[in-house]
């Protein structure tokens, strides 16, 4: 190929927009494809994560993967690429997730979720994201506990919750870990963080809706 082709290809492949880029990550026929969600690059140290009408300002480092395994989800992963798919499973890598209807409709133990609790979308046990040999307990009341300003014109309950694992050999305690949860009923939107992730609050009072 000739110099003149090769640097016009190349500048072709850098003007490629970011939502028409997908990630592969994986290993032979295992592999899974996450594909990133629409993202405008602007100017600055951060970038905009569109999620039902709502608009975050999150740092580049920062990256948003649709997970569509239920219905309409962003997990947004705060330490590298996640070579892992869906909650809990994915819960494993450092992060916080945007949920849905469809997520909300099953967040009690697979009833519809309610504040009072935490987010806790399965029946059977659920492993702890610092420790996925152990168990999370949903037992005790919230720590916190107030309404919390996201963006102009909407307010959310704000929760959280020290929750424990145990061992699956005896129930014996390996530690836990803290979930916040923010929650807008109205427009049916749920954050939920287990890594306790730096700044989200501020971020999520500094959010725009459209």
């Amino acid at each position: 190929m000739s110099r003149s082709r090769c640097v016009a290809l190349t500048l072709v492949l850098a003007l490629l927009p970011m939502s028409a880029c997908t990630v592969k990550v994986g290993s032979g026929n295992s592999s899974t494809t996450r594909k990133h969600t629409g993202t405008k690059k602007t100017s600055g140290n951060s970038k905009p994560l569109d999620f039902q009408g709502m608009t975050l300002r999150i740092p580049y480092t920062w990256s948003g993967f649709a997970d569509d395994s239920v219905g309409d989800r962003v997990h947004v992963t705060t330490g590298g690429h996640c070579d892992k798919k869906g909650y809990p499973e994915a819960d494993t890598c450092r992060g916080f997730w945007l949920f849905s209807a469809e997520d909300i409709a099953l967040g009690n133990e697979g009833r519809p979720f309610t504040p009072d609790r935490p987010f806790y979308p399965r029946t059977d046990s659920v492993p702890c994201p610092n420790r996925p040999s152990a168990f999370t307990t949903t037992n005790g009341a919230p720590t916190v506990q107030k309404l919390l300003q996201v963006g102009l014109g909407h307010r959310a309950d704000y929760r959280e919750w020290n929750l424990t694992c145990v061992s699956p050999a005896g129930g014996g305690d390996e530690g836990g870990f803290t979930q916040k949860t923010v929650y807008l009923p109205e427009s049916k939107i749920l954050v939920v963080d287990n890594w306790n992730t730096f700044g989200l609050t501020t971020r999520l009072e500094q959010a725009t809706w459209h």
